[in-house]
């Protein structure tokens, strides 16, 4: 016999109560999984603010059920017909903001690089992240008393929702359960995955879909209109979204409280498994999935789940895809660094931040931590800049070799775990640099493995893959990386004995690391591997007819960025003394990303520009203006200043700034 939960169970028992609760969960992952298929089938192109959107629409089901009021205990027609209204309101919203998804996030960017779409729906989840956030602040859905993270900053919508569901266990009172809930949700997944079904093979939609998913062009050239066509089956997607927001939020009695886009991958695993256009197969992978999540749950632990599903993802789509060039792996190594053929007007940056500690102290302007934060992102960008802004290639899991090389230098020269202390444990920045590039060099090239086989859409999502699992890692193997608690007591950084641990040391080290890796990437990107790498982001085929080889020059370009994002990594842990799974989150990908995307240029000083403007806002413009919100809520007591409050609203714009920074960018290749 088992225990589980405080009740006994056989084995047999133990076993089909793990597939009863897979079942019900992974119905919930199918019908979200319908929405991608469809959507996918024709775009070609994962749509990521598709979580998103899932997420928002489980915090408006959970704030429409509070608003009808509607409670355990009501009359049925009452409760039938509230909870009808509720998947109306679900339904509508989410097919008008999938039809709007299209109109900006696909549309304006047809015929421009396939990268753009991806980037310009990666800065739509962010505003709709930002919309659940509203949501909760607008309806005042605050519960007195609770704990907030940061005071006056709204969250997402926690409010518990009534379990309005049949839940009474139909096997009376034995230890195993199941209740009616689970029949409802399993019953309507069926439903619509075989209503789904038929409306493609026997409907005149269906099949302008499967046409205009099998050859747009010539479903255009046979009359179908192709524009119209995607606007249906995006708010198609976009209700079924709905319906799925509902039945995760009745039968788990809570809104969807975290980042939307995990739920999109999983939803597009499943989707992968099951047939890209295929609902039945569709529903039919995500109880698949359910199940496998529920034994893990179980038999592992529950916070290992989604890095091994995400695993899962990686895997599927590296088996399912062919390698690019059957070409061999010629190694890329630079010998020598040629010497700097520039004009002044590249050490006009570099001049001006030095500079900055001196400002800072004759002006007491306290921007010290700031700054050495704006350069090690500069840093980052520095080595995001060769992989998208040179190769074409979207890495959206840049954050893992960042922590990676944050988490080395910790382990390093703490001696966290006895004998692992090295002669690190002085801050020595040479070892640092040493270590760092080379162990992020690996792990970049391993990257590279996977970009040789990859498509960049397939490759954007198994770098997003691995991000998310990096992070899992970092916050879940508490014997090695002390789990959420981080690492303390990182020693400062010295050179050959002399001390750096002052911030204005500090900050001089790493601007001339940072100029020195940016002479290194101006050199390596003006030789003959560097016009390869720009040659295949431009045309591979033409490239690789004069003798490129696609593999061996990806690989390097991800060995690039994978040592350079470990090696500030490296010195973020030197720099501040404490590291924790926090540097391994998307967001630190996202701002490397915007960063990149804003600098829009092949030359090596506008990464630079853009992490002082990016992050400039971020760190020292944004808490300027909080405090002047802070200030008004305070003494007004109106709960509305956090609403506008722009460090409750970073999702907002950072969102808007790769959105629109991706159009402009769009648009500007066009013309």
């Amino acid at each position: 016999m088992t225990a589980c939960g405080g009740a006994q169970f056989s084995c047999s028992q133990l076993l089909l109560q793990l597939v009863i609760f897979g079942l019900a969960n992974g119905a919930i992952i199918g019908l979200n999984a319908i929405s991608v298929t469809l959507v996918y089938s024709v775009v070609r192109m994962l749509n990521f603010a598709h979580g998103d959107l899932f997420s928002l629409l489980t915090v408006l089901a959970a704030e429409s059920i509070a608003i009808l009021g509607l409670q355990v205990g009501q009359a049925w027609w009452w409760l039938g017909f509230g909870l009808l209204a509720v998947l109306l309101i679900c339904g509508l919203v989410g097919a008008g903001t999938g039809v709007i998804i299209e109109q900006i996030g696909f549309r304006p960017f047809r015929g421009a690089s396939r990268l753009a779409p991806l980037m310009a729906t990666l800065g739509i989840s962010f505003m709709l992240y930002q919309a659940a956030l509203f949501v909760r602040t607008f309806t005042n859905a605050v519960i007195p008393g609770e704990h907030r993270s940061v005071p006056g900053i709204p969250e997402v919508a926690r409010i518990n929702v009534p379990d309005l569901l049949p839940h009474g266990n139909l096997f009376g009172e034995t230890a195993l359960v199941l209740q009616g809930k689970d029949l409802i949700v399993v019953g309507l997944a069926l439903l619509v995955a075989f209503g789904v079904h038929w409306l493609l093979k026997r409907t005149r939609f269906g099949w302008k879909l499967q046409a205009s998913a099998a050859d747009p062009t010539m479903a255009q050239l046979c009359g179908i209109n192709y524009s119209a066509t995607l606007r249906q089956t995006f708010a198609l997607g976009g209700a079924l979204a709905g319906l799925a927001a509902l039945l995760f939020a009745l039968y788990y009695t809570a809104p969807y409280t975290n980042y939307g886009a995990q739920s999109g991958l999983i939803a597009f695993t499943a989707a992968l498994l099951g047939g890209i256009g295929r609902p039945l197969g569709a529903l039919l992978s995500g109880l698949a999935l359910g199940l496998l999540a529920a034994f893990s749950d179980y038999f592992i632990a529950a916070q290992w789940t989604p890095a091994l599903t995400l695993g899962l993802l990686v895997l599927i789509v590296v088996l399912r895809q062919q390698p690019s060039n059957d070409s061999p792996i010629n190694a890329a190594i630079v010998s020598t660094v040629q010497s700097v053929k520039q004009s002044w007007r590249w050490l006009v940056i570099p001049g001006l931040l030095a500079c900055v500690p001196l400002l800072n102290n004759w002006l007491e302007l306290g921007i010290q931590v700031a700054a050495i934060q704006i350069l090690i992102y500069g840093l980052l960008a520095l080595g995001l800049n060769v992989i998208v802004g040179w190769g074409g290639m979207l890495d959206l899991g840049y954050a893992a070799p960042f922590v990676l090389g944050a988490y080395l230098v910790a382990l390093l020269s703490t001696g966290l775990h006895g004998g692992w202390q090295t002669w690190l444990a002085s801050g020595e920045l040479a070892g640092i640099i040493v270590i760092c590039c080379l162990c992020g060099g690996l792990f970049g090239w391993l990257i590279g493995v996977l970009a040789a086989r990859l498509d960049n859409e397939l490759l954007a999502i198994v770098t997003f893959a691995l991000g998310v699992i990096a992070h899992r890692i970092a916050q879940n193997w508490r014997s090695v990386t002390n789990g959420a608690s981080g690492i303390a007591g990182v020693p400062p950084l010295q050179l050959f004995g002399l001390d750096l641990a002052a911030p204005s040391a500090s900050y001089y080290a790493i601007l001339a690391i940072v100029v020195g890796v940016g002479m290194l990437g101006y050199n390596l990107l003006r030789s003959r591997y560097g016009r390869a790498l720009a040659a295949l982001a431009s045309d591979e085929l033409a490239a690789a007819s004069v003798g490129v080889e696609p593999i061996a020059i990806r690989r390097l370009a991800y060995t690039w960025g994978g040592g350079v994002a470990a090696l500030a990594g490296g010195l973020f842990a030197a720099s501040f003394s404490y590291i924790s799974p926090g540097l391994a989150e998307f967001r630190v990908s996202a701002i490397a990303l915007i960063i990149v995307v804003l600098a829009g240029s092949r030359r090596i000083i506008a990464p630079l520009i853009a992490a002082c403007l990016v992050l400039g806002y971020d760190l020292l413009l944004i808490p300027k203006v909080g405090k002047l919100f802070d200030d008004l809520r305070e003494q007004t007591g109106n709960w509305f200043w956090s609403a506008i409050n722009p460090r409750g609203a970073n999702f907002l714009s950072f969102g808007l700034m790769l959105y629109l920074t991706v159009l402009y960018r769009a648009r500007a290749r066009r013309a």
